[in-house]
């Protein structure tokens, strides 16, 4: 099944192990580097999932961390980190869910 994912990241390194994880058919990617580059994408775009990169999500000013969980708050989202020094993303419950999920059970179960 097709699915739009936008993904949350603005470290051009991890952003890079993020689109090699996600290239896989079926799945368009749009990557922004904030919160608000997010509710624009939003407004115009419609998207099956969000994958939010746990640095970046800690990095954004605070009137920024409102409208974050405003915006995440009515899409299926995935939390994740590169784990340091690999190659790897280690995921990670967010709000309502109650289980950990990988990335590819986000994709072909929530997405």
């Amino acid at each position: 099944m097709p699915a739009n994912i936008a993904l949350v990241a603005n470290q051009k390194e991890d952003i890079a192990v993020y689109v090699n994880a996600l290239d896989r058919p079926g799945v368009t990617l749009k990557v922004v580097s904030s919160f608000r580059h997010l509710e624009q994408q939003l407004s115009t775009n419609a998207y099956n999932g969000i994958v939010v990169d746990l640095k970046t999500k800690l990095s954004v000013p605070r009137d920024q961390k409102e409208l974050a969980y405003e915006l995440l708050d009515h899409y299926p989202v995935l939390q994740s980190r590169i784990i340091p020094g690999s190659q790897k993303i280690q995921t990670m419950p967010f709000g309502k869910a109650s289980r950990d999920i990988s990335l590819d059970a986000f994709l072909t179960e929530d997405c």
